[in-house]
This record gives C-alpha cells, sequence and structure tokens, in this order.
C-alpha cells in the first residue's frame, strides 16, 4: 500500500476561512427593497439601516429599446358589473 501526502494547508488559508465564517454568520441587516417599473426601465431603491443610519441605493436597469416591446393588446372590451338594485327596488321586494 502506498502513502498519500496531503498538503497541508497553510495558516493563512485556515484564517481566511474563519474570517469568511464570521461574515457569513454575523447580524443580518436590516434592510428593504422598493421597484419602479416603467416599461423598459427598472429603479430598484435598496434601504438599509446600517450603524443607525439610513442608506439608500439607487440601481437603475434599462432594457434596449430595440428588443423592447409593447405588451399585446386584448380585443375583448371590459364586462360590465352589474350594479346593485337601487333602493326602490329594495323597498318593493320586502316581505
Amino acid at each position: 500500500m502506498e502513502r498519500v501526502r496531503i498538503p497541508r494547508r497553510s495558516d493563512e488559508d485556515h484564517r481566511s476561512r474563519k474570517r469568511r465564517s464570521r461574515e457569513f454568520f454575523r447580524e443580518p441587516t436590516p434592510s428593504f427593497a422598493l421597484m419602479d417599473i416603467q416599461g423598459p426601465v427598472v429603479v430598484t431603491y435598496v434601504y438599509q439601516l446600517i450603524d443607525g443610519e439610513v442608506r439608500v441605493e439607487k440601481i437603475e436597469y434599462r432594457k434596449d429599446a430595440d428588443n423592447f416591446k409593447e405588451p399585446p393588446r386584448t380585443a375583448a372590451s371590459p364586462q360590465n358589473i352589474p350594479s346593485s338594485p337601487s333602493t326602490v327596488q329594495q323597498q318593493q321586494n320586502v316581505w
């Protein structure tokens, strides 16, 4: 049976792994995002609470105008929603 030697990880690799794991398990940052979608433009606002201060980051994405197509319009007309009977009709139908 032949012995295989596995190279030992350096102390620097070990410290780097520990640092990454601490960053991964740190306290979460309270945050939320709002999106404003207007045709081919999407603007996202990311709000974060960092050190007691609210920070806002604005991210804008524009779709290529050549690739943007308007959504298809339907030929169907809106449905009529029946209104409630008038109060006169309700009074006549009382038992």
